[in-house]
Order: C-alpha cells, then structure tokens, then sequence
C-alpha cells in the first residue's frame, strides 16, 4: 500500500519565493542592464569617435572641402547666370526707354509749335508730324534702327511685358488719339489738326508713363542691388 502524503500541512504556492531569493533576482537584473547600457553607451561614443576620426582625417577634411567647394561653386554659378539675365533685361528696358523718351521729346517740341501757331495749315502739318512720331513711321528718324515702323504704342507694350504696367493703358490711348484724333477741325488740304489743350493733356499721361518707367528700371536695376 502506497503511502499517501500527509494531509495536516498544505503545500506552499510555487509563486511565493523567499525575500531573499527575490533580492538576489533583482540586483542581477539591474547589474544586466546597467552592463547593457554601458555597452550601448560604449558602441555609440564608439561609432561618433570614428566618424570624428575620419573627418579629421586628410582624406576627410579633402572629402568635405570637395562638397563645400562644389555646393559654393554651384551657388555662384546660379547667381551669375541669375545677374546675366537680369542685366539682359534691364539693356532692352534702357533702349524702348530711351526710345520713348526720344519720340517724347519730339511730341513737345511740336506741342510747343502747335500752340504757337495761328494758322491752321501749321497746325493740320504738326498733326501730321505728330502721326509720324505715334505711329513710328519710316518719315520719322527713330533713336535706333531696330524701332523704324514699330509704334509708340508698341513700345508701350513691349514695357507693360517688364511689368511696367503702372499708367500704360492711359499712355497707350493717348499714343492712339496722336494718330486718329479727335480733330477740332481741317486746314486747307484737309488735313486734321488738334483744338487747344488737347495735346497738352496727352502729353501729360505719356510724361506721367514715363517717369513711372524710369523709375521702376533704373530702381531694380542690378547695380542697384551691389551699390546697397
């Protein structure tokens, strides 16, 4: 007959451990991660020393001049380009300027005749004078070559592309009335000619243009921007 185990005391849970033992687990478990952390710590000073190491090195410190040298370079040559186009730009604005200016001047000068006159013949050939001037006619001697038959109103237009914008459309009408009117009346070979105050007042919205365009090309011009 088998003999059964005694019945009087019962048999400890597995979980319960002495406090002990239960101390001795837990300084082992923190003695393992205090050896893992250093290790970790070791291998990542480790790793920054080596990359410290190389690009201190000759062939490092070569390595990272190429790429500073190169970006530096890159950058440079971007501006310059940048500036080439710039002052491309700015020498068409200067020349449809200096043409505008050329064909306002020869608007006042015969605006100041106009107005002098007293005879309606005078008047009806400054009219057409004037024509010549708006319309770019080849009767008319432009500043360049490059502009005979191109109208005012046409370099008008070219400008407004810059974004020279400010007052064109009024520049541009007026340019429009110096060629078709309105006439206060004929001289003898039935040629138009301007009452008083007409030309004076499309004077004004070409001058007004004009300013506004000088201001806005030379102002962001290049040179502007080293002189700054």
């Amino acid at each position: 007959m088998k003999d059964e185990p005694p019945t009087s005391q019962p048999i400890p849970p597995s979980s319960l451990l002495p406090d002990e033992v239960i101390r001795r687990i837990t300084a082992e478990e923190l003695l393992r991660f205090e050896v893992q952390e250093r290790l970790r710590k070791k291998e990542t000073d480790s790793s920054d020393s080596k990359t410290v190491k190389f690009l201190n090195s000759p062939f490092g410190l070569f390595l990272l001049s190429a790429i500073f040298i190169s970006g530096l370079g890159g950058l440079f040559q971007l501006r310059t380009e940048q500036l080439k186009q710039a002052e491309a730009r700015r020498e068409v604005q200067e020349k449809l300027l200096s043409e505008y200016r050329w064909r306002l001047n020869s608007l006042d000068r015969l605006i100041a005749e106009t107005e002098k006159a007293t005879d309606v013949d005078t008047k009806g050939a400054d009219s057409i004078l004037i024509y010549r001037i708006a319309y770019g006619a080849t009767e008319f001697r432009t500043s360049l070559p490059e502009f005979q038959n191109e109208s005012w109103a046409g370099i008008i237009t070219q400008l407004d592309e810059f974004g020279i914008s400010e007052s064109a459309v009024q520049a541009i009408n007026a340019t429009n009335d110096l060629m078709s009117g309105p006439y206060a009346g004929q001289d003898s070979i039935k040629r138009g000619y301007f009452a008083p105050g007409i030309l004076e007042d499309r004077a004004k919205s070409l001058h007004l243009y004009y300013d506004n365009a000088r201001k806005r090309i030379y102002d962001t011009s290049v040179w502007r921007v080293f002189a700054a």
